[in-house]
Parts: C-alpha cells; structure tokens; sequence
C-alpha cells in the first residue's frame, strides 16, 4: 500500500489513499465518507490494490482538499 493506490477492502469499500505513515496508519478518501480519514492499520486488514493514481494528480487532489503532504 502506498500513496495514491486505490484499495477495496474484503468489506467491499474503496479507499484512496493520500498519505501514509510511517507506523502504517493513513489518511484516505472512501466511498462510505467523502472526506478524509485517518484510518489505522487495523481497520482495513484485507485488501486489493486496484489502480495508481498519478503523482501529478495526487498533488493536485491533496492540495484541493487540503492535506498536508
């Protein structure tokens, strides 16, 4: 898992993941909320990396909603 990777997770709910920490915790978007969300590694155990998003347009989308990188 790394930044920009589109996960969906067993649960079937897809994550965007805008920035990753060093303990594995992340700040993602998911289609359950459309905000972003610190998630801990615990809540999404299981997953598929579905696609990448773009260096470039992860940078833009992070400086839209306002994560710091």
């Amino acid at each position: 898992m790394k930044e920009g990777d589109f996960l969906k997770s067993d649960l079937g709910v897809l994550y965007l993941i805008l920035k990753k920490f060093r303990n594995g915790d992340f700040i993602a978007l998911n289609d359950v909320d459309l905000k972003p969300e610190r998630f801990s590694v615990y809540d999404v155990k299981k997953y598929e990396v579905i696609s990448n998003m773009g260096n470039n347009e992860l940078k833009l989308l992070k400086q839209v909603i306002g994560v710091k990188a």
